[in-house]
């Protein structure tokens, strides 16, 4: 399995409109290989470079395993989004202010649907992915704003 984008190359810099600050566009994103045998992807964006250990950007989960290209902004209908750690629902852009920051794209191909709410957080969203993903992928991208 396979997570591109159309937008950067695997740890190269994504758009500077990722940011919070400059656009809080989520970079265009597909996947490719599911397992024939998956019934659901589930993502989760973070970054590990925060001072303070790691910080969720966005959780999207019920998406189908044939979804093709996505966005924040095409998601489909039953796909469902968690709160960040900024503690909104949907996607949060990096608002860094100085040094490099490693941005991980991470899907899941899950056996289930997961039986989470809107608005549930990350500890709920791996805690439900943790036993029953078939396989993952990931991206990352790098983002420093100047």
């Amino acid at each position: 399995m396979r997570l591109k984008s159309n937008d950067f190359n695997d740890y190269y810099f994504v758009p500077k409109t990722c940011g919070y600050r400059l656009g809080n566009k989520v970079p265009s994103l597909y996947v490719e290989g599911v397992p024939e045998n998956a019934t659901d992807l589930a993502l989760v964006v973070y970054d590990p470079d925060v001072s303070y250990g790691e910080l969720t950007h966005w959780l999207v989960w019920n998406l189908p395993v044939d979804i093709g290209e996505f966005t924040d902004n095409n998601l489909p209908p039953g796909a469902i989004q968690g709160t960040n750690d900024m503690g909104t629902v949907g996607y949060y852009g990096p608002t860094f202010t100085n040094g490099l920051h490693h941005i991980h794209f991470l899907i899941f191909a899950l056996n289930i649907y997961l039986p989470l709410d809107s608005g549930s957080n990350r500890l709920f969203f791996d805690s439900a992915v943790r036993n029953n993903f078939i396989d993952h992928a990931s991206l990352i991208g790098m983002y420093q704003q100047e």
